[in-house]
């Protein structure tokens, strides 16, 4: 029986260069023939390896969020709620502001960028971002009043973060802006 013939491409490498774009570009805006360019692969090997537009984004993604999800579970093992968020969105802030990678969320540009995508990764990404908060609201409770309300603001406040990364922001002051949202967070909270 005769096989196929081996793929001329590292599929990890190639799933790096599409990140990049990405990154760089957002869902929409990024073409197949983007992708197959910057990949170094045509489009029938694009197909046979990742699947359609949406697949290869996925994929992308999922790898993006194995990344940040190795950075909370790290985070997390924080002996206090506090210590751990701070962990987390420091080193959230390093993920997103990488000096190898263009700045960006992946998650983030999926949000905002993904009109066009399936309803699957619509679907995906925001049950996602649901998962994160929910992560988050677990780890603050018992340690902290109002946890799905810190929550959700540490959430926006890593959006927001990812959203400066995007637009230039250095890491350096990133981590600063960080420091000084995180006192907000964790300030006690009005009657």
């Amino acid at each position: 029986m005769a096989t196929g013939r081996p793929r001329q491409f590292d599929p990890e490498t190639a799933l790096q260069q599409a990140a990049c774009l990405f990154r760089r570009k957002g869902y929409g805006a990024t073409s197949l023939n983007d992708l197959t360019e910057a990949m170094g692969i045509n489009r029938p090997s694009l197909y046979a390896a990742f699947g359609n537009k949406d697949a290869l984004f996925l994929a992308v993604v999922r790898r993006y969020l194995a990344q940040l999800d190795a950075v909370s579970t790290q985070a997390f093992a924080a002996p206090t709620a506090q210590e751990a968020v701070r962990q987390m969105v420091h080193g959230i802030i390093d993920l997103v502001a990488r000096a190898d990678a263009p700045p960006a969320c992946l998650a983030q540009i999926g949000l905002f960028t993904a009109a066009e995508a399936s309803a699957e990764v619509i679907a995906e990404l925001a049950a996602t971002r649901r998962a994160s908060q929910a992560r988050l609201t677990e780890r603050l409770t018992g340690e902290w009043d109002a946890p799905d309300l810190r929550a959700a603001a540490i959430v926006a406040l890593t959006q927001g973060l990812a959203g400066q990364a995007y637009d230039g922001t250095p890491a350096a002051e990133l981590h600063r802006l960080a420091d000084l949202l995180l006192e907000g967070v964790f300030a006690p909270l009005a009657q």
